[in-house]
């Protein structure tokens, strides 16, 4: 994954351990750790709110991690931004990257 990585905070502890002990996760379980704004953004992000395509600008996402099941406008955003492709799609989640531009 190229990151900086964004994907859903209920496995980010996961990404941790079994991918790469170097990720550096938008946020994770241990969500109190986390100012409210940060939280904030990732809720808008996640829900694939209005302002949620300059949220990833502003941090400068280069892959998305979506739980199909729980982000699925994120997804169908992500799908429909020309910016993005998807490198993967499976059952439980879709993984998309930016293009190089």
């Amino acid at each position: 994954f190229k990151k900086p990585v964004f994907c859903p905070q209920w496995w980010a502890d996961w990404f941790i351990v079994a991918v790469n002990r170097e990720y550096d996760p938008f946020i994770t379980s241990n969500i109190h750790l986390f100012s409210r704004e940060h939280c904030q953004d990732f809720l808008q992000i996640s829900m694939a709110e209005p302002k949620s395509t300059e949220l990833i600008e502003k941090y400068g996402f280069n892959t998305i991690i979506v739980d199909n099941r729980l982000q699925q406008k994120l997804a169908l955003e992500l799908k429909q931004d020309a910016d993005w492709e998807t490198a993967f799609e499976g059952k439980m989640c879709s993984v998309f990257r930016r293009k190089a531009k």
